[in-house]
């Protein structure tokens, strides 16, 4: 057994009975009994073995994470029809005739927008009017491109939430470089 696996038992074990020491609400002798049985049962085999991967940014998560993209996309590529395939999606992706997919906050139009040049993203917005006469009068809000690059920072957008009724303040939820972790 190496040093990180008889640790990781350890702390287990230790978790276990702190769980029993520091516990709020006095035990009974059975929950005390089942506290303790608990803890001896943690050993090396019950530890989770995949741990390690969710050190999101760790060396070794990377690269294995590396390791099953490159398995997955040499088996893609030798599929006859994947290059194909891939310019129809970032076609579709990145076409000017997409759906503008609003959504409307006071009586304002707004929508979230990547295309070719855009390809962290707009947020933008236009009056209801403009928007029912069919223009592309929009109002850039956020331009997550020149965000990124002003701040030197790999944004992606991730949502938006805004303080109803008048819609006047909202925050915007980004992360970095597309993780689950997100700031606002």
């Amino acid at each position: 057994m190496d040093r990180n696996s008889i640790l990781k038992w350890a702390t287990v074990s230790a978790l276990g009975l702190g769980l029993v020491a520091c516990s709020s609400a006095p035990m009974n002798e059975e929950e005390k009994t089942m506290a303790m049985k608990t803890a001896k049962a943690a050993t090396p085999e019950t530890v989770d073995q995949f741990l390690w991967l969710e050190e999101v940014e760790g060396e070794k998560p990377l690269e294995k994470v590396r390791s099953w993209n490159k398995r997955t996309l040499d088996e893609l590529e030798q599929d006859p029809r994947y290059e194909g395939l891939l310019a129809e999606a970032k076609a579709i992706l990145t076409s000017d005739e997409r759906i503008a997919n609003p959504g409307i906050r006071g009586g304002e139009v707004y929508n979230f927008w990547q295309d070719k040049t855009s390809v962290r993203g707009l947020w933008r917005t236009m009056s209801m009017a403009d928007y029912l006469a069919g223009k592309e009068n929009w109002d850039v809000i956020i331009d997550f491109d020149k965000l990124a690059k002003a701040e030197d920072e790999n944004w992606v957008y991730k949502g938006v939430d805004c303080l109803e009724p008048d819609y006047a303040r909202c925050m915007v939820t980004l992360s970095r470089g597309g993780s689950d972790a997100s700031v606002r």
